[in-house]
């Protein structure tokens, strides 16, 4: 392409020759003798003077550019895509690894366990075991996971992002046994799947209940026989964990996932206290 431009811009003909409009030197028409002894003519030769070379090279960098620019701009609008397809919400769209503030040594443990399950997963290592955050209310869990899925949308990778109760109001949007059953293989088969605030859905022991623990025990059970990695938060203890969705899930979450502690203050609270301080 960026010879072609240089041709078009530094070169004329006059009468049967192409000239350097930089030099005004005559090119060398290239020849080509064939077996039988006809010589053809194939073109002409780029000049070899500075000026064209330089030009020649001032294009071939700015078409360089361009075509970068392009490169670019896909990929950014294949990550954009891939967020907004993970459900990650807008408000946690900044919440990166670059903008977590780690305060505890809980908190500086779990950004680097967040960070190393992501190197491992664009290292392409197979069986990399999921995080399961635990931590109180407003310690950074889901500021992490939505890090997690956009370093991940970042590399390419599909992700599934949701709370708890909204994977589960997804599934009963799609309340036909061939719409409920595509959203769950979705989740069972996408490759990182990642649950938020986990074990709420579970407060009140309704009709609901154990329809609920069956959908999360048919992804979860799915994701973990087939080496699927996990991402889940919850405020809940192992033991308040247990008591909600029932031995086998939890049996298998310890499994396949990497019990990651993240503790502090509650740092929405912290920053209510300091507006009412006037600080």
């Amino acid at each position: 392409m960026a010879r072609r431009i240089a041709l078009g811009k530094f070169q004329r003909n006059s009468g049967d020759e192409l000239i350097c409009t930089i030099c005004g030197n005559a090119l060398v028409r290239r020849t080509r003798t064939m077996h039988d002894g006809t010589i053809v003519k194939m073109g002409y030769q780029d000049c070899g003077c500075a000026g064209f070379k330089a030009a020649f090279q001032e294009i071939l960098t700015e078409e360089t550019r361009k075509h970068n620019d392009r490169i670019a701009e896909m990929r950014r609008r294949r990550i954009e895509n891939l967020i907004r397809q993970s459900g990650l919400g807008e408000r946690f769209r900044n919440r990166t690894f670059e903008a977590f503030v780690a305060e505890t040594e809980w908190q500086k443990s779990a950004l680097q366990a967040a960070q190393e399950f992501c190197l491992q997963m664009i290292d392409g290592k197979f069986n990399v075991p999921g995080l399961l955050l635990s931590g109180s209310v407003g310690t950074g869990k889901t500021h992490l996971a939505a890090a997690i899925t956009i370093t991940m949308a970042e590399d390419g990778c599909p992700v599934i992002f949701g709370t708890a109760a909204s994977l589960l109001s997804k599934i009963r949007r799609g309340w036909t046994d061939e719409s409920e059953a595509q959203v769950i293989d979705e989740m069972c088969d996408c490759p990182l799947l990642v649950i938020d605030d986990l074990g709420k859905e579970y407060s009140k022991k309704t009709d609901g209940w154990s329809w609920a623990q069956e959908q999360f025990f048919q992804i979860i059970n799915t994701r973990y026989e087939n080496y699927r990695p996990m991402i889940l938060t919850t405020n809940f203890s192992m033991e308040q964990l247990t008591r909600a969705m029932g031995d086998a899930i939890v049996s298998r979450l310890v499994e396949c996932c990497r019990g990651v502690r993240c503790d502090g203050e509650d740092w929405r609270m912290k920053k209510w206290q300091t507006i009412e301080k006037g600080v």
